[in-house]
This record gives structure tokens, C-alpha cells and sequence, in this order.
């Protein structure tokens, strides 16, 4: 181009279009230079700067997303280079007379002998804090198995299903292990069990922000708010407008208009809630969980109709049931009401006995609750839990196996868990038999029912499960680092804590501060 008009033919391979070809805007020889940062880009990361199944999804890639890092065995030169020819501005891109310029010196630096050495200094001058995080399964008290993710790994989301397990990690990688008969893992095939926590693959380019696991399926949501699922499409969980199973995360494309913020995953059905404060479910809605006041089962994302003058602040799915906490801190509920696990059961006139709500289609409050300022709700099978603002626990439904911390009450009312000592909780999770609490002091615990596999079994044929039971809460697992670890920088806190039946899932980071 030798005149100082700009183009407006969109010309091109649309993996290597700029961002302004894309919106119809006038462009000029920036569009070169994005076009030049793809392909750097691609020889170095060996996958294309940013890709999807169709056209619209694309575009919607190229404008709004964020690219994966490329990797770290690189130079930080090269890394400056391709984020600077990949600006979604295009007058912050460089000019093919810079390049030329400066990509020589690059060069030379690079070949430098002493290179190597300098970038280690660098990367430890400017490192104050290394942090890590260790995954554990807890068997039993004698039995804490770490999970083999790739050392000095952070994570940010663990989630947890029946089935499977899905990490987010700092750096934005997702690994996934567990069952993968569905495809649930996400790394384009079907095998019985994988062991060992692996990278998905596909996902490493989308920026990914936030995970969920439901019953045989995935959910990934990205920094911009796209949606990707991937397993079982039996029930619709998926989103996809069809009941077909999928083994790579897919786009859904009914969401395309939209930010996602925040999602959530049931056993087979999924929330989620945009930026504009707007909640869409689809999946099995057989018991009302989809809170559109039907028992329809729905393959793609429906706007739920919240007539309330609340705004959504959180979205919380459990077992056949789903929950909303408002702005105003208010709990409503629709789904499987179970043991009365989502507290609908309405009082008679008089208040003595209570009528019974076997399920709700429609999101309804929770008026027990009110007043007490809730922050975070989950649910079991048949009893669920919540954290206050000041810390509390208050705990209602079934008390069968005491997973309630209390003797004697009523499934009706809920009661207020008494923690040991002075601890305040700040995780919490309800398991089949029992509930779980992690403390502000990096404690784990327990009340309720647990059972586990007995070792003697083969030998005297007795009951292949054992069962312990703990009626008042417990700490079972503290975590702790001693005065002079602490003196040393080494400091640890409890990340995560989540129920998979009868085995718990803990999270832990760890610290170590180093002088800068």
C-alpha cells in the first residue's frame, strides 16, 4: 500500500485477521503486523493464536479474547515481541521498520552465553513469594494421598464429581482426571479411568477463568465469558441444543451474546449467571431445578424470568436443586426439597406441624434464613448448609446420620453449628452422611457419618465397610506450620474442601517467602 488511503476488503485467512478486519473497520499495514504475531505465535506455541469451530465464534476470539502464554522455555524479549505485535490496537503495534531495527539485537542477546544465567537472576531478583498447591485425597486419618499434578502448580478452582475432577491453575492450564467413559476429561477420547491428572490440551489458548464438574460432563468458562462443555449430553447438560455427547469442550453457541460471570454445576443440570445480573439453567429439570416452573429437561441455556427486585449475586447448584444469593443477602431455592434440604416446608396456621414441599419449580425464599446474612449456601443429598457474614454455620434438613452437630432437632428449623474453640468458617461443603467445615485457622471439621473401607475384610469376612460416627463437630485435620517456619517465611493455608462421597478432596497452598 504506497498511498495513505486505509482498505476495507476483508481478505485474508480468518485464523490470521485482525481484530479491526473483523469489526468492518478501515485497516492498514497493522493488519500485517497482527497477521505477522499469529504466525510467530503459532512456530512458537505449535497451535494457532486463537481458534474455534465456526466463524462467529472466531471472530468473537480475535475481539475480545485473551491469548495463552507462550512457553516458558522462551525468551522474555520474544514474549515482549509477540504481545507487542498481537495489541488489539493497532496503533500500539510496532511498524515493519522497527522490527527490522530491533529484531537483530534480539537476536544477539539471545545467542549471548550468559544469557541463561541473567533471565534466573532476573526471575528470583523479582520473586518474592513462592507459592504452591498440593491436592490430597483423605481416605481415612491414616490415609492422606497426595494427587500427582505438576509440582510448583497453583490452583485456583478444584472441582469435584462423583465421577471426575477438573483443576484450574494460575498459569490458566486445566488438568482432569477420573472416570472419562463420556469424554467428561475433555481430551477427545473415551477410556475407562485416568489415574493421573493430565492437561487439556485444547484449552490452553482460551484463558480459561473458571471450571465446574457435573455427573459425567465439564463445564469451562473463559475470561471474556464464552462457555465450553464437554461429556454426557444425555440430560442436555450440555447446552449444545442436542442431547449428543461430546469428548473436547464446545462452545455454546446460545450464549455467544452474552458474559457469563459466575456457573455452577448440579449432577445434571447448569447455572449461569451473566454480568448483567441475568441466570440461565439447562440440563435435567425433572424435580423443578431449573427454576422455570416446569419438570422439562432443556438442551440449551434458558433466561430464567427473576421477577424480584434483588440483584443475583451468586448461584449455588447441589443434587436435583439450585439456589440464588441476592445482594441483599437473601437465599431462594427451587428443586428437590428432600428432608426439607431446601427449607420450603411451609408452617400451618397455627405453626405447630409443617406442611410438606416435595419440590418447588420456581425460585421461592428461603424465610428461615432471613436476617441472617448469608454469604454461601451448598447442599447434600437430603441436608444442607450455609455460611454467615459473621462466620457462623446454620445447618438444616435430615439429621439421620448427625450431620446436623446436634443430637435432637428438627428437620424443620435450622440450627446454628457450635465450632470448636473460637474458629470461624469459611469453607464448607455437605457430603451424603455428613457435613464439613474449613476454619479461618486451617482446620478441617467434622459431624455426621463416614464410612470407609475396612483392610481386614479378606481375611476375617466381616463387612467390607467400617462406619464412624460424630455427633458433635470435630477437627479431624490441622493444619499448622511451626514458629520457626513461620520465622522462616514457610506458611500454609487450606485452599479448598470438598466431599466426593465418602472421601474428602483438601487443598492446600503453600508459601515460602524469599528475600527480593
Amino acid at each position: 500500500m504506497t498511498t495513505k488511503l486505509q482498505a476495507l476488503t476483508v481478505v485474508g485467512t480468518p485464523y490470521y485477521i485482525s481484530p479491526e478486519m473483523c469489526e468492518g473497520k478501515q485497516y492498514d499495514q497493522k493488519s500485517d503486523i497482527w497477521a505477522l504475531g499469529c504466525i510467530l505465535y503459532e512456530m512458537a506455541s505449535l497451535q494457532r493464536t486463537f481458534d474455534a469451530s465456526n466463524l462467529p465464534a472466531l471472530i468473537h476470539f480475535i475481539t475480545k479474547e485473551h491469548f495463552a502464554p507462550i512457553p516458558l522455555c522462551y525468551s522474555l524479549n520474544l514474549k515482549k515481541l509477540v504481545n507487542d505485535l498481537l495489541q488489539k490496537d493497532p496503533l500500539l503495534r510496532p511498524n515493519a521498520n522497527y522490527l527490522v531495527e530491533t529484531v537483530p539485537d534480539f537476536i544477539d542477546f539471545i545467542t549471548d552465553s550468559n544469557w541463561v544465567q541473567e533471565s534466573s537472576e532476573l526471575d528470583s531478583n523479582n520473586d518474592d513469594l513462592l507459592n504452591r498447591s498440593v491436592v490430597y485425597q483423605f481416605s481415612s486419618p491414616t490415609s492422606l494421598t497426595p494427587i500427582q499434578l505438576p509440582f510448583r502448580v497453583q490452583i485456583v478452582q478444584l472441582a469435584v464429581s462423583q465421577t471426575h475432577f477438573v483443576a484450574l491453575t494460575s498459569d490458566y492450564s486445566i488438568f482432569t482426571w477420573g472416570e472419562d467413559k463420556h469424554g467428561q476429561l475433555g481430551h477427545g477420547e473415551e477410556t475407562p479411568w485416568k489415574n493421573d491428572p493430565q492437561c487439556v490440551v485444547s484449552l490452553l489458548d482460551k484463558h480459561i477463568t473458571q471450571v465446574g464438574a457435573g455427573q459425567n460432563f465439564s463445564v469451562f468458562v473463559s475470561s471474556t465469558g464464552l462457555v465450553m462443555t464437554t461429556g454426557d449430553g444425555k440430560y442436555g447438560a450440555l447446552g449444545h441444543g442436542d442431547w449428543n455427547s461430546v469428548s473436547r469442550p464446545k462452545l455454546i453457541d446460545f450464549l455467544l451474546k452474552v458474559d457469563v460471570v459466575k456457573i455452577s454445576c448440579g449432577n445434571y443440570h447448569v447455572a449461569a449467571l451473566t454480568n448483567e445480573g441475568q441466570l440461565y439453567t439447562w440440563g435435567r429439570g425433572n424435580h423443578g431445578q431449573l427454576g422455570l416452573g416446569n419438570l422439562q429437561d432443556c438442551c440449551f441455556p434458558i433466561l430464567v424470568n427473576w421477577h424480584i427486585d434483588e440483584k443475583i449475586e451468586s448461584i449455588q447448584c447441589g443434587p436435583e436443586c439450585t439456589a440464588i444469593i441476592t445482594d441483599c443477602q437473601n437465599v431462594y431455592a427451587c428443586g428437590l426439597n428432600k428432608c426439607n434440604k431446601l427449607g420450603l416446608n411451609r408452617p400451618s396456621l397455627f405453626k405447630l406441624k409443617f406442611k410438606e414441599v416435595p419440590f418447588e419449580s420456581l425460585f421461592t425464599k428461603v424465610k428461615f434464613l432471613d436476617g441472617l446474612r448469608v454469604t454461601y449456601v451448598c447442599f447434600g443429598e437430603c441436608h444442607s448448609a450455609a455460611i454467615t457474614a459473621q462466620g457462623h454455620v446454620v445447618i438444616w434438613g435430615s439429621n439421620i446420620y448427625s450431620q446436623r452437630g446436634k443430637l435432637h432437632v428438627s428437620q424443620n428449623k435450622p440450627n446454628l453449628l457450635q465450632l470448636p474453640g473460637y474458629s470461624k468458617a469459611q469453607i464448607i461443603d455437605c457430603g451424603p452422611t455428613y457435613t464439613l467445615i474449613g476454619t479461618d485457622d486451617n482446620a478441617v471439621v467434622f459431624c455426621g457419618t463416614r464410612f470407609s473401607m475396612d483392610t481386614k475384610t479378606l481375611t476375617q469376612m466381616t463387612s467390607m465397610f467400617t462406619s464412624e460416627v460424630i455427633s458433635r463437630p470435630k477437627v479431624i485435620l490441622g493444619l499448622y506450620a511451626t514458629d520457626e517456619q513461620i520465622d522462616k517465611g514457610q506458611l500454609l493455608v487450606l485452599n479448598s474442601l470438598q466431599a466426593v462421597g465418602h472421601n474428602l478432596m483438601i487443598t492446600v497452598d503453600t508459601f515460602l517467602r524469599v528475600n527480593s
